[in-house]
């Protein structure tokens, strides 16, 4: 499975949820745990930047795009 991640600078939670298929609240755990390198903006809104997201599937242990390994964690 390929994920083709969008040509944009910074993703809300929800957009990397949907991209790698788990919960919003999944990808919330991941940026307080370190897996994955995110912004914090006023009022505590988490983005997350396109190259961060980039390097989170190509550390998948695949290499196919999916990260299903780390959904449900």
């Amino acid at each position: 499975m390929s994920v083709q991640i969008p040509d944009k600078a910074l993703f809300r939670v929800d957009e990397v949820a949907a991209l790698c298929a788990v919960h919003p609240d999944t990808v919330r755990r991941w940026t307080k745990e370190g897996k994955l390198a995110s912004l914090i903006l006023p009022k505590g809104r988490i983005r997350v930047a396109r190259e961060a997201l980039v390097a989170l599937l190509a550390a998948e242990p695949d290499g196919d795009g999916s990260i299903k390994f780390l959904g449900g964690r």
